[in-house]
């Protein structure tokens, strides 16, 4: 008990001292954002103290400097303390989580949605390419996406607002087979980028075919500018070949640091 108690008041502290990457993840994990699961940051369990635990889908997050090579024996056993209950161990670099968060947060909802026993290794993940993780299970791609954006809009900011529909309704981007826009950002290379990191063909359709599809949230602006009143549900819904009704997002926005918006639109087609 004396040994729990003040373990509890030092990860108090830790609380309050986070490193840089700690508080960037933290910041993404907190009130439930990734996928609806609940997570603590310094977490007591068994003598040691966890970065990140989601107790409901027993997976620890534990970020890495510099010193981890130093004290790989003693992490090797918070490890092991933490997978006698039941516990998967994601293990990530600081400089992954301040370069590549999107790719993390990726595999920590991968975790979410199918634990595993097994520890991982930081430096040793996809993410030192920025390539998608894969699926820890074999899945059909069921959905098509509609992409909508600023002109100019940066790469990360499409691929936040893209992770984040998905996880919004518990996918990811394994569940998706394709995407469209409008033609008129056939040259917006930030979409281009992303499509191509996700291995994605991309339909583009012309402004007068858009316009011509019945969608829940028509925009006088978008028609303004663009000359269709919807681009990524439109565009979502004529790729699935569906209707308003097939929408499981219907226009999905995210404003990046930049300034810059993304609009998603989600239909799944089987």
């Amino acid at each position: 008990m004396k040994l729990t108690s003040s373990k509890t008041t030092f990860a108090r502290k830790l609380r309050k001292n986070q490193t840089d990457a700690e508080q960037a993840l933290w910041q993404r994990l907190r009130n439930r954002q990734l996928v609806g699961f609940k997570f603590r940051r310094q977490y007591v369990l068994d003598g040691y103290i966890a970065d990140f635990a989601c107790v409901e889908a027993r997976v620890i997050v534990e970020l890495d400097g510099g010193q981890h090579l130093e004290q790989k024996a003693y992490d090797d056993k918070r490890t092991q303390a933490f997978a006698k209950h039941g516990f998967e161990v994601l293990r990530f670099w600081n400089d992954e989580v301040l370069k590549n968060m999107e790719g993390v947060l990726m595999v920590i909802n991968e975790a979410l949605d199918t634990p595993s026993p097994q520890p991982s290794t930081p430096g040793h993940s996809l993410l030192q390419s920025n390539s998608p993780c894969p699926s820890k299970k074999e899945r059909e791609p069921s959905i098509v996406l509609g992409l909508g954006c600023d002109r100019g809009t940066p790469e990360e900011t499409i691929r936040t607002a893209i992770l984040d529909a998905l996880a919004s309704i518990g996918l990811s981007v394994d569940d998706v087979s394709t995407a469209a826009s409008i033609d008129k950002k056939s040259d917006e290379i930030g979409l281009l980028s992303v499509c191509k990191q996700f291995g994605w063909d991309c339909t583009w359709y012309a402004a007068s075919e858009l316009a011509k599809v019945d969608v829940p949230n028509p925009s006088e602006v978008v028609m303004k500018y663009v000359g269709t009143p919807s681009v990524g549900e439109a565009a979502a819904i004529l790729l699935a070949g569906g209707s308003k009704e097939d929408l499981i997002v219907e226009k999905y926005k995210y404003r990046g640091h930049d300034g810059k918006n993304a609009t998603v639109s989600i239909v799944r087609t089987t």
